[in-house]
C-alpha cells in the first residue's frame, strides 16, 4: 500500500485567523446604519405631513396677531388716514381783499365769508398794516408801540385766531397783508433808519409838497427786521400766507444822502429790496409769501421806485401785480411776456384786480381775463356784491 500524499497549500499569504471576526463587525455596522436612515426618514415624514412648521416671525408694524386651536393668524391693519387739507394754496387762490375795518365785527366777517364762498371764492386778504404804517393787530414789536403804530381799534391776538378759525371753517385761506416801507409812524425814529431828503436833516422824506412823507429805509437792517418781525408774529398766530406791499423806494424823490454825508449820495437800487425779500423768505418758512408791485412797473415801465429794474426780479417766488380796472388783459399779457423773459428765474403770478367803478359783468370779464391764474379781487373799501358775482 502506497503511502498517502499530503496536499500542501503553497499561497504566499497565510490565512488571517481574525478575518472571520472582521467580517462580523462590518455586518453589524451596516445594520446600525440602515436603522439610522430609517429613523431619519420617519422624522422627516412627520415634519412634512404632521403639521410641523418653522417658527412664526413677529408681525409687521401696523398688524395684529391672534391665536386659535388651528394656529396663529396675522391680520394687516390699514394705516390711519389723515384727512386731506382742503385749504387752497396762495398760488391757487381766488381771493378778495378786506380792509382793517372788517376785522372788528366777527359775525359780519363770518357772513361775508359764507357769501364769498357761495360765489366761488376760497381766500380772503386781511389788511393788518396799511400804506402809512398803522398796525391793526396788537403786536409785541417795541418799535411799533414806541412810535404809535398800533391803533386803538387793533384786534387782539385772540380775535385774530377767532377770525382764522372762521376762515378754516369755510375752507378759506386767510392771507395777512402788510404794507412795507412807506411808514409815517416813524417820524421820530433814530438814525438807525434815517434817510435824508436833499438839503435837510430830517427822517427819510420823499419830495412831496410841504414836509414830505416818511418812508422806512430798506438799506437799514433795523427797518427790514421790523417789517419781517411783524410777519413772524402773524406766522406764530397761525397765518400760513402773507403778502407784503410797498417793497419799494419813495414815489416822489429829488436826491437823498446817506449817513449825514452829502458826499455819499444814496442812489436807489434793487439790492436792498431783494435783501428784504430774502430775509422775509428765510424767516417766514412756514408761510407762503407774495410781494405786491405796480402792474405798470411789472411791464418794464416806471421802474424807478424799484431801483430802475423790473419788480419781477425782486426774488419772490410769487409776485402780485396790481392790474387796472380797464385794460386788464392787455397789461397782464405784457407782464406774462416779461416774466417769460426771465426763464428759470421767472416768478409765478398772483394778479390783483382793481374793480373800482365796475359792475358785476365787468368784474367777471376781468376775472376771466386772468385765465387759470390765481387772483385777488381788490376794492379798497371791501365792498363786494357776491350775489351778483355768483350769477
Amino acid at each position: 500500500m502506497k503511502p498517502r500524499k499530503i496536499r500542501r497549500h503553497y499561497s504566499p499569504k497565510r490565512r488571517n485567523p481574525y478575518r472571520r471576526r472582521q467580517n462580523a463587525w462590518k455586518t453589524v455596522g451596516a445594520v446600525v446604519g440602515c436603522i439610522a436612515i430609517i429613523a431619519l426618514g420617519v422624522l422627516a415624514g412627520k415634519w412634512l405631513f404632521d403639521g410641523v412648521k418653522p417658527p412664526v416671525s413677529d408681525p409687521p408694524s401696523g398688524s395684529t396677531s391672534s391665536s386659535s386651536s388651528t394656529g396663529t393668524t396675522t391680520t394687516q391693519t390699514p394705516p390711519t388716514q389723515t384727512p386731506a387739507d382742503t385749504t387752497p394754496q396762495l398760488d391757487g387762490v381766488k381771493a378778495f381783499y378786506l380792509p382793517h375795518t372788517a376785522l372788528n365785527n366777527t359775525e359780519a366777517f363770518k357772513k361775508t365769508l359764507a357769501d364769498a364762498k357761495k360765489a366761488g371764492f376760497n381766500g380772503v386778504v386781511l389788511e393788518l398794516k396799511d400804506s402809512v404804517g398803522r398796525v391793526y393787530f396788537q403786536t409785541t414789536a417795541k418799535a411799533a408801540k414806541d412810535f404809535g403804530a398800533v391803533q386803538a381799534n387793533a384786534v387782539s391776538k385772540e380775535q385774530l385766531q377767532t377770525l382764522l378759525a372762521a376762515c378754516e371753517e369755510q375752507e378759506m385761506l386767510a392771507v395777512g397783508y402788510l404794507y412795507a416801507f412807506y411808514d409815517r409812524t416813524y417820524r421820530s425814529m433814530d438814525a438807525i433808519i434815517e434817510y435824508y431828503a436833499e438839503g435837510s436833516m430830517t427822517d427819510w422824506l420823499d419830495s412831496a409838497p410841504g414836509r414830505g412823507k416818511t418812508w422806512l429805509n430798506p438799506y437799514k437792517p433795523a427797518a427790514r427786521s421790523y417789517l419781517v418781525g411783524l410777519g413772524e408774529e402773524l406766522q406764530e398766530l397761525g397765518f400760513t400766507a402773507l403778502i407784503y406791499d410797498g417793497v419799494q423806494f419813495p414815489f416822489q424823490r429829488q436826491a437823498a444822502f446817506f449817513d449825514n454825508s452829502l458826499s455819499n449820495q444814496l442812489k436807489p437800487e434793487m439790492a436792498p429790496l431783494q435783501a428784504f425779500v430774502e430775509e422775509a423768505e428765510a424767516a417766514l418758512s412756514k408761510c407762503q409769501l407774495s410781494i405786491c408791485c405796480t402792474g405798470t412797473a411789472a411791464t418794464g415801465t416806471g421802474t424807478d421806485i424799484y431801483g430802475s429794474d423790473n419788480p419781477l426780479k425782486l426774488g419772490s417766488r410769487l409776485i402780485s401785480p396790481l392790474l387796472p380796472a380797464t385794460g386788464t388783459k392787455a397789461q397782464l399779457d405784457k407782464i406774462v411776456f416779461r416774466a417769460e423773459e426771465l426763464q428759470a428765474d421767472a416768478p409765478a403770478l398772483l394778479p390783483w384786480l382793481a374793480i373800482d367803478g365796475l359792475n358785476a359783468k365787468q368784474i367777471q370779464a376781468n376775472i376771466g381775463a386772468v385765465g387759470d391764474l390765481p387772483y385777488v379781487l381788490y376794492n379798497p373799501a371791501g365792498n363786494y356784491d357776491f350775489t351778483a358775482l355768483s350769477n
